[in-house]
């Protein structure tokens, strides 16, 4: 009796194979030939227009969940196939099919193990865009929404949203944006219909009676500003916070990258700038050093980045100077923590007159024509006739310091920190 060696796995699979192709060749297995394979599948992907084309430019090509295929030359060429081996290949497409797990682990191993560093590069090819998964399509929305609130920046969403479908649904959820908004805060301070609600039910009270201090006063409809809607009481749309978002950061973008410096160097003390005015002439520039600087536009109109020669300073406040607004084409107003006004001609740098009554800083002011109306930390407001330099009405009400003013040349509303606006009666007080 002789001995024979066991044969290896490969010889044995290469028996059988043989066997199995003699017996389905002598039965006719043409017939069971499958159609060839034509390399992976690619999955098709719609990439829709991201709404911040204006603010990415011109992104790069948005991410895909799966590589594309590779070159063509990596796929397998099929011309030079003859009908031997396209049925030895259906005998072996359906044994792999009938086997288990296990089965399909040792056949698959074995071929491996039999090819060069060529063909193992072309299966890594093949097989890697198989492999991708597109995490989105399979896990819940909440926790895609968690994973989405870890990026900062927009673009990088913006782009997101053209991989498919599926990514731009997720990435339309506003609570992604409200996160987004929070970070870079955008938050809305107050939105439409609060503004309207405080403008409508008190918030804004109206004081007819001269220094009566009377909060009892409403608004009527006739002084609403007419963007709060009709009499039929129609509300504000709101807006999402995808919009909100998109609209506060093209403002940014517009703020770093818009514009032209056209000067430079105006302050050549170095003064902190607490008010300016501008007109076709003249830009009046008040500082927290007490000066007054009038500059010349017209002389430099036409040297972009020169430095521009100051005509004037115009020197008298003891203390910062908090606003400064233009009565007339050569004469400007100034209010200061000295607690005065003043009124100067800028054509010469003179005083022309001293307004002397608020107990504490000038805050803010407001002119028309001959009328000038300034606000002060001491919770009163002040109507002056310019030409005649002297108070006409003291508008006493606030219990705390008023920090905005506004004129319409019959009506002065003003604003405070005890967090009221009151509409006050400008001839009457």
């Amino acid at each position: 009796m002789s001995y024979n060696p066991p044969m290896s796995f490969s010889e044995r699979r290469g028996a059988v194979f043989n066997e199995e192709l003699s017996l389905n060749t002598h039965h006719g297995i043409k017939s069971l030939a499958q159609p060839r394979p034509r390399g992976p599948p690619t999955p098709s992907m719609s990439t829709p227009a991201a709404d911040f084309d204006q603010v990415t430019g011109s992104p790069p090509p948005p991410p895909t969940p799966a590589a594309s295929p590779g070159p063509s030359n990596s796929r397998p060429d099929w011309k030079s196939a003859d009908e031997t081996e396209e049925a030895y290949l259906a005998t072996i497409r359906q044994y792999f099919v009938k086997c288990n797990s296990a089965q399909r682990g040792r056949l698959l191993s074995d071929l491996l193990n039999l090819c060069t560093s060529q063909q193992l590069s072309f299966v890594h090819q093949f097989v890697s865009p198989l492999l991708k998964k597109d995490p989105f399509t399979t896990l819940p929305d909440e926790l895609c929404l968690r994973i989405l609130s870890f990026i900062d920046d927009p673009k990088v969403l913006v782009r997101a949203s053209q991989v498919s479908r599926r990514w731009r649904d997720l990435l339309s959820d506003d609570m992604t944006w409200k996160n987004l908004c929070v970070k870079h805060d955008y938050q809305r301070r107050m939105s439409e219909v609060q503004a309207m609600r405080a403008e409508l039910y008190g918030h804004a009270q109206r004081d007819d009676g001269a220094a009566t201090g009377d909060c009892s006063g409403a608004l009527t409809s006739n002084s609403l500003p007419a963007s709060f809607g009709s009499s039929t009481g129609a509300r504000p749309r709101l807006t999402s916070y995808k919009s909100h978002f998109k609209q506060r950061y093209l403002v940014d973008v517009a703020w770093r990258t818009g514009g032209r410096n056209i000067s430079k160097n105006l302050t050549q003390d170095g003064g902190v700038v607490t008010s300016l005015h501008l007109t076709s002439k003249y830009i009046i520039v008040a500082l927290d050093n007490a000066r007054i600087h009038v500059f010349d536009t017209e002389e430099t109109r036409f040297a972009p980045c020169r430095a521009i020669n100051c005509l004037h300073t115009l020197r008298g406040h003891t203390s910062t100077v908090r606003c400064l607004k233009m009565s007339d084409a050569n004469t400007a107003i100034s209010g200061s923590r000295d607690t005065t006004l003043r009124v100067w001609d800028i054509r010469n740098g003179t005083l022309i007159k001293l307004l002397v009554g608020h107990q504490a800083s000038v805050r803010c002011l407001e002119i028309k024509g001959d009328i000038v109306v300034s606000g002060s930390y001491d919770t009163t407001a002040k109507v002056w006739s310019i030409s005649e330099g002297r108070c006409l009405h003291t508008l006493s009400g606030h219990y705390s310091q008023i920090y905005a003013i506004a004129f319409d040349g019959y009506r002065v509303a003003t604003g405070s920190l005890d967090t009221s606006v009151r509409i006050w009666n400008a001839q009457t007080g």
